[in-house]
């Protein structure tokens, strides 16, 4: 028996803040702490290994359709979602796209310049030929967006944002049922399931 939306909804949350967002708010708190000795002080870039996939994964649920070829135009409408009032080019988005969201994917480094701060007043900006990020800042836009957006997801009236996170859902498998676990608490048969 398949799953119903509510429940693909509550699967997507708990993926999304206890194994994606809610692990990079744990780095969070060390990377902000100046005073901190934790190895996590030194987690901006593991931070962005963890969130540079929310614009794209947003964009699919968003769309109701894969991302298949068509990367970077997910993430720039992913980008532009999360960031709306942002004075960020197309061009801008798209070197955020190759030098960071691809740098982290393909070669665990950003390319170009990159630089991060704990201290800039955004999460992304480009100024003279370099991005600047704070991973902090990031982390906190992408809960902003994400809890305004299961909200309206959670609506019955949003019909039209539901009929393709729904879509997207079952694209990737998200309506089967969960299937027992071997060991309670030693594996996970999915993303979305507790292991």
């Amino acid at each position: 028996m398949a799953i119903d939306i509510d429940r693909m909804i509550r699967r997507l949350e708990f993926y999304v803040r206890f194994r994606q967002l809610g692990i990079a708010e744990v780095m969070v708190k060390e990377f902000r702490n100046e005073a901190s000795t934790n190895p996590f002080k030194e987690s901006g870039y593991a931070i962005l290994s963890v969130v540079m996939a929310y614009f794209e994964m947003f964009e699919q649920f968003d769309r109701g359709q894969s991302s298949h070829g068509q990367s970077r135009e997910f993430f720039r409408c992913g980008f532009r979602k999360v960031y709306s009032s942002t004075s960020l080019t197309d061009e801008q988005i798209n070197t955020i796209y190759s030098w960071v969201r691809c740098g982290m994917y393909h070669t665990s480094l950003t390319a170009g310049f990159s630089p991060l701060s704990r201290n800039y007043p955004v999460g992304f900006d480009v100024e003279g030929g370099e991005i600047r990020i704070n991973p902090g800042k990031v982390v906190q836009d992408l809960f902003t967006h994400f809890d305004a957006w299961v909200a309206v997801l959670k609506k019955p009236a949003c019909t039209g944002n539901r009929f393709c996170f729904e879509k997207a859902a079952r694209m990737i498998g998200m309506d089967r049922p969960e299937a027992p676990l071997e060991t309670p608490g030693t594996s996970t048969q999915a993303p979305w399931e507790p292991g």
